[in-house]
């Protein structure tokens, strides 16, 4: 992997061959079961749906939850991601996302559901959120 700068000069990594993958930044596998995620689904809505998510990049994250979500239906997402890269802490971030696609919604069990990254309230928290996911900690997504 090559360390890049991408348009807005933010660090990250570039897979070598990377030029025949159709997604815009690479995707990092989070430990399943042990990266919580919280939905929630509307202003005013006090309650979230609670889930995991299995890999995140800088443009989004997948997820699963027991309720399926709308594809283009935008969404607050609480991410947790495991310690062990700064000092042994979690790191949580806020961002606002649109789901891009459900999978699975017939069948029993979670939903599986990708979300695009729209934006973060707070800057602070998407520079902590990528510090985290490019910190070597987290094994590249195939």
């Amino acid at each position: 992997m090559l360390p890049v700068r991408d348009d807005r000069g933010h660090k990250k990594l570039l897979r070598s061959g990377s030029m025949n993958n159709r997604r815009r930044y690479d995707r990092f596998l989070l430990p399943v079961g042990y990266t919580p995620v919280q939905v929630h689904c509307g202003a005013g809505d006090e309650s979230a749906i609670e889930g995991h998510a299995y890999d995140i990049s800088e443009g989004g994250i997948c997820f699963e939850v027991d309720k399926a979500l709308t594809p283009g239906q935008r969404v607050g997402l609480t991410i947790t991601v495991p310690g062990g890269h700064l000092g042994g802490e979690s790191t949580s971030a806020f961002a606002v996302a649109t789901v891009v696609r459900v999978t699975d919604e017939d069948e029993p069990g979670p939903i599986q559901h990708a979300a695009a990254f729209l934006s973060f309230p707070q800057q602070k928290e998407r520079r902590t959120l990528l510090e985290a996911i490019n910190s070597g900690v987290f094994q590249h997504a195939a």
